[in-house]
């Protein structure tokens, strides 16, 4: 092999490499709106996340099907849980 077929070969294997990393990136960042409001609901329970609460209100109609557990989580004996669901208007 000689050099420069070396570089060429190292060159189209960082690109490919490069190439295959970034579509991983891209698709694991590819959420749907289910997906994120599930994500958030549980950060919400589980963590007493405020910024959830918020992202959840932010989202408006689209996080109608959260409805029944924002309703469960009222119900939580942690009264922080409580208040952070009531901010998700």
């Amino acid at each position: 092999m000689t050099d420069t077929s070396s570089k060429d070969v190292l060159r189209s294997t960082i690109v490919m490499f490069l190439f295959v990393g970034l579509v991983g990136i891209w698709m694991g960042g590819c959420e749907t709106q289910d997906q994120k409001v599930e994500k958030l609901i549980q950060q919400l329970k589980e963590d007493n996340d405020w910024h959830a609460a918020e992202a959840l209100g932010s989202i408006g109609e689209g996080a109608v099907d959260t409805v029944p557990a924002l309703i469960q989580a009222l119900k939580d004996q942690n009264s922080k849980v409580c208040l952070n669901v009531a901010r998700a208007h």
